[in-house]
């Protein structure tokens, strides 16, 4: 009888293995579909919130690049009619110089197109990192790039040089100027009257390995609004070339020209050559370069007593303006004159005052681009003028004197109160000099000369101060011996960090 009951327990014990695994089954399924639905913390995609995962990052620009445009030249030298009609270039030269401040690796200048007649930026061998990296020579045979790489982003740092033509005999008598320029996206001109007798020359130049095409909108005095060109309103411009583009031309006739050149691939640097000629006399040639972001309030440096000061203006919109004078003294009122919206106006602010070194424009509301043509008289009626805009004061900013030319220094105060700045000298070498302490009065300016500091500078540092405005004021002595008015302005070159900053944001749902 025992024996015939035992079979029932392996029974038992399956059909209880058979229940558990069952229920272990149903709970296994329903902590996957729990999790499905409610992803617990170790693996939930939006665990971290998003405003801890943005981050910021600050990243400066340690290679610079800069445009040196090539001597100043007539628009059409070519020979028509009989030769004491032709136009003429006549004996025009130039000298150029170029340095490099602080931390920098490397600096070398080469000429457009051609990488072989490229030289290196130096300084003495025995001198030390205080000290600046050096050349020079001339810009006869084309237009320049310096290329600069820093081992350090930082104030005082960076790259300046000038260029200067000038010229006894032809169409191009006496002193044209210019710093040289680095490249961007868009740069805005305000030019003097186009009319019969002018030309203005754009020209662009490309320092990268990559073609862009260049969109250029000008307006005049005739009309609001953008002019309709008479030539075409794009230009393209090859890598590592230049182009140019004919800006009297394009809109005549008109007493002053704001230009907009924008380009859609690559930065590009440009400047405009501006010659006027009255029949057989010259009436002088300059570069103008570009402005800076329109301004509240404008400040100009590198007037001179007896200047005739002609100043044109461009406003987004209908403003009122109030010229002054800045002397030794402080600000006079020159003239206040109403501006129309998208259209450029005219101030004839008549001679400069003795002791008068600078131009301050205000307007009551709104922003305005500002520049001022200067004139000067020379015997049998020839004339040259420079061509000088508003400034953006930087902390630490540098001037360099090319040869064969002599320089004043004019400083202007932006400021309602008293300021300061150190101005460092350095020769020919790089070696640095001396330097100088100078304040200036509130709305005031003031002039000097390099030989104040020391009798070799050639090279101008300006610190610690980002409320004056200056520039240097050239002349040369052949044009001067000739009797010929010949005057041209050399402004700074910023000499601060290139800074953006870089926004990262983490989003986890790219991952889902």
């Amino acid at each position: 009888m025992s024996n015939q009951a035992l079979p029932s327990a392996p029974k038992k014990h399956t059909a209880l293995r058979v229940t558990m695994a069952v229920l272990s089954g149903v709970c296994i399924v329903g902590v996957l579909v729990a999790m499905a639905i409610i992803p617990p913390s170790w693996i939930a995609h939006d665990s971290v919130p998003r405003e801890n995962a943005r981050m910021a990052q600050t990243v400066s620009q340690t290679q610079l690049t800069s445009y040196c445009p090539a001597r100043m030249d007539l628009a059409d030298s070519g020979s028509y009619g009989d030769s004491e009609f032709q136009a003429s270039s006549g004996n025009v030269t130039s000298s150029a110089r170029y340095a490099a401040f602080g931390s920098v690796y490397r600096a070398t200048v080469s000429r457009i197109g051609n990488d072989e007649d490229s030289i290196n930026l130096d300084s003495d061998s025995n001198l030390d990192a205080n000290n600046a990296k050096v050349a020079s020579g001339d810009v006869n045979d084309g237009a320049r790039f310096v290329d600069t790489r820093l081992l350090q982003a930082q104030s005082g740092s960076g790259m300046a040089a000038s260029v200067v033509s000038w010229a006894t005999e032809g169409d191009l008598r006496g002193v044209s100027a210019a710093s040289c320029a680095a490249p961007s996206l868009e740069q805005r001109f305000v030019l003097p009257s186009s009319a019969t007798g002018t030309t203005h020359q754009l020209v662009v130049a490309n320092p990268s390995s990559k073609a862009t095409s260049l969109q250029i909108e000008v307006w005049g005095t005739s009309s609001s609004g953008a002019l309709s060109l008479s030539t075409a309103s794009s230009l393209n411009v090859a890598a590592q070339a230049e182009s140019v583009l004919d800006l009297s031309a394009a809109a005549p006739s008109q007493d002053g020209l704001y230009v907009k050149v924008s380009s859609k691939e690559t930065p590009i640097a440009a400047v405009v050559r501006t010659v006027k000629i009255d029949g057989l006399t010259s009436k002088g040639s300059d570069y103008a370069e570009p402005l800076p972001e329109a301004q509240r309030s404008a400040v100009l440096s590198g007037v001179s007593a007896d200047d005739e000061v002609s100043i044109e203006l461009f406003s987004e919109q209908d403003t009122t303006v109030t010229v002054y004078w800045l002397g030794k003294e402080g600000r006079s009122e020159a003239k206040k004159q109403d501006l129309a919206a998208q259209r450029v106006s005219v101030v004839d602010a008549g001679k400069a005052p003795q002791d008068t070194y600078g131009v301050m424009v205000e307007t009551d509301g709104g922003t305005i681009s500002v520049s001022a043509q200067l004139t000067r008289s020379g015997d049998g009626d020839q004339q040259d003028f420079a061509l000088t805009g508003m400034q953006s004061p930087a902390q630490s900013s540098a001037i360099t004197i090319p040869d064969n030319v002599q320089a004043t220094v004019l400083i202007a105060n932006t400021a309602d109160q008293q300021e300061s700045a150190t101005i460092q000298a350095f020769d020919a070498s790089g070696k640095a000099l001396g330097s100088k302490e100078i304040t200036v009065d509130a709305s005031s300016s003031l002039s000097m000369k390099p030989e104040d500091i020391d009798e070799n500078a050639e090279l101008l540092l300006m610190k610690d101060n980002s409320a004056l405005a200056w520039s240097a004021r050239v002349q040369q002595q052949s044009v001067s011996d000739a009797k010929l008015a010949g005057l041209a302005v050399i402004t700074p070159i910023a000499l601060e960090p290139q800074n953006e900053t870089i926004w990262a944001q983490s989003d986890q749902h790219v991952v889902q």
